[in-house]
């Protein structure tokens, strides 16, 4: 173990404040270099390093681990958990059960960089949400579309966002399309604002419950 840890400050990603941070080290372990030999008898190394920051913001942990070999350019970084770079919403609670399952296993997605299961989840969510509200004989994508428009659930405007949505769920599921960070954050932008919906409607039922009622004069 290093001594005067406390005193070693670097920056990196914590996935509470969402952005680099100073990072304390907690705790810092090298495992000994291991050695071995490969088919031909060459000699190798490898070793681990496992550290333990906290962000010096919000104390969040993250373990931090280094991979060595003599055989590799450069060492091999993992961190635990994976860095993320957005946070399931805190209505998510609101919404029905197999949605709720759903929006946590396309942020599971997420944070494993799995772009091409989390577009096909986030396609998934649409297709349920209007299932839900429209029921099974709406017709095609994009009737669907219109009669949520319609009905109230959709501003006009994102009709061609979420065209777009359906668009890259096929083809991440049929032609291997893998969409780029920023692409995928807007298509899950795009969605979560559609089934917000749920969390507004709960909101709705609580402020009708707390907000007393007329007294009758006689």
């Amino acid at each position: 173990m290093d001594e005067d840890q406390s005193s070693q400050i670097e920056w990196i990603h914590c996935n509470k404040c969402l952005r680099r941070t100073k990072h304390s080290t907690v705790l810092n372990y090298s495992s000994r270099p291991i050695t071995s030999r490969d088919n031909e008898g060459s000699k190798y190394w490898w070793s681990t390093t496992n550290t333990l920051l906290e962000c010096c913001g919000c104390e969040f942990v993250t373990l931090r681990r280094t991979s060595m070999c003599s055989e590799w350019d450069e060492p091999g970084i993992e961190f635990y958990p994976p860095s993320v770079s957005r946070l399931l919403p805190s209505w998510h609670k609101y919404l029905p059960l197999e949605m709720n399952r759903l929006l946590q296993e396309i942020y599971t997605a997420l944070h494993a960089d799995s772009r091409r299961l989390a577009l096909m989840g986030a396609r998934t969510l649409i297709d349920m949400f209007a299932f839900d509200r429209l029921g099974n004989d709406v017709g095609p994508f994009k009737e669907k579309l219109k009669k949520l428009t319609n009905e109230g659930y959709l501003a006009d405007k994102y009709q061609d966002v979420l065209n777009t949505a359906l668009d890259a769920g096929n083809a991440a599921a049929h032609r291997a399309y893998k969409p780029s960070s920023k692409t995928l954050n807007h298509v899950i932008d795009v969605v979560e604002n559609l089934i917000h919906f749920y969390a507004l409607e709960k909101g709705d039922e609580v402020a009708k419950k707390e907000i007393p009622s007329r007294k009758s004069h006689s």
